[in-house]
């Protein structure tokens, strides 16, 4: 009998036949949820334990091969679990069946969570990016390279996933950014998530400052608990992520789990909607510094926003970044420490320029301090 989609996850699969599937949906292909229930409830199973399968269906002459996110359990009966018309950013092309089940390991492993470390993901996904230039779909390598600058569904450290909240940005005009927002409104309440206009209204009570957005989960969605995140508009043209809160049952894995979920759920799809890319300003894996470098980095991010030259405001907050990496030893190597300006919102020329000042001032430090120890 004819198959219509066929799924795989840890090594196991199951197909639905083409006449279980509606013959409204069969073209353009969507599968639903009741289909999928009723013909294969292993696949079902697996997504309400908080697992992704790869879905695979042929249209075309080409193999097509897309991840179904835990999340698409949580709607209606007759929700879509594939729709041939509303593809992810992340879609696999494959000329033929034998290349799938190498090929969805390679996937699961780099986004659905099946990666046994954060190195193995991180060597998954680089394989992945590799694949597809090679078979010719660069536009999804890219696509692939932007969502490796945010550990999403990895077994990474929970506080890492927090500290990628803060350091969030989005960048566009001004019509843009409206636009953004009331796409992310759409989809936070997609999620169940709500507004809490209280919150906001103590938050948002001098017009000069800063425009916040507080969203709350329900208790019964995942999270199971009460998590609080916050969205500020920075300026007219930037999107910044802001603060978390979550009630006494929650924890930091629950309070990591709903980030990762917004952040590819609700802020990443928003932001394609709109041709908008969001950054996650991170040093990469060559650069090292402790904790009150980092912080001093976020304060120097979240103040310049961009802003070039320096104002006279912000040269403190510069030189307590400068003093602060030199006294904690940091080693931040110049490529990656350009990239994360340019992610925290510098253009590329300031960038270069900040990446220069601040080793020409790392070195004068270093002066004085031999300076110093020289003998009368």
């Amino acid at each position: 009998m004819a198959e219509a989609v066929r799924f795989y996850w840890r090594g196991r699969e199951a197909g639905i036949p083409l006449a279980e599937i509606p013959e409204p949906d069969r073209n353009p292909l969507r599968v639903r949820r009741r289909v999928v229930q009723a013909s294969a409830p292993d696949v079902i199973r697996q997504l309400e334990e908080g697992r992704f399968v790869a879905a695979a269906w042929e249209s075309g002459g080409s193999i097509f091969l897309i991840l179904c996110h835990p999340n698409l359990t949580k709607g209606p009966d007759d929700s879509l679990l594939v729709d041939n018309m509303a593809l992810p950013r992340v879609v696999l092309k494959l000329d033929g069946w034998d290349d799938i089940p190498e090929t969805t390991k390679l996937f699961l492993t780099a986004f659905g969570s099946e990666a046994a470390s954060v190195e193995e993901c991180v060597a998954a996904r680089r394989d992945l990016a590799k694949w597809l230039l090679e078979h010719g779909q660069s536009e999804t390598a890219a696509a692939v390279k932007h969502f490796s600058a945010f550990p999403f569904d990895v077994r990474s450290d929970a506080l890492e996933v927090i500290n990628t909240w803060r350091h969030v940005l989005v960048k566009g005009q001004k019509e843009e950014i409206d636009r953004f927002l009331d796409q992310v409104e759409q989809r936070f309440k997609a999620l169940g998530w709500t507004r809490d206009l209280d919150f906001e209204g103590q938050m948002n009570r001098d017009e000069d400052q800063n425009r916040f957005y507080w969203w709350a989960s329900s208790p019964y969605n995942r999270p199971r608990v009460r998590v609080l995140l916050c969205l500020k508009r920075a300026t007219e043209r930037r999107i910044r992520g802001g603060s978390y809160d979550f009630d006494g049952l929650a924890g930091v894995a629950d309070l990591a789990s709903a980030i990762q979920d917004v952040l590819k759920e609700v802020l990443e799809p928003a932001a394609a909607a709109l041709g908008l890319e969001i950054s996650y300003p991170h040093l990469g894996p060559i650069s090292r510094v402790g904790n009150r470098t980092a912080a001093a980095m976020t304060a120097l991010a979240e103040a310049g926003d961009g802003q070039w030259p320096l104002s006279d405001k912000l040269e403190p907050i510069w030189r307590t970044f400068v003093l602060t990496a030199f006294r904690d030893d940091a080693a931040l190597h110049p490529e990656e420490l350009t990239a994360w300006f340019i992610a925290s919102g510098w253009d590329e020329r300031a960038a270069a320029e900040l990446t220069r000042r601040f080793y020409t001032e790392a070195a004068l430090l270093g002066e004085y301090e031999e300076a110093g120890r020289q003998p009368a």
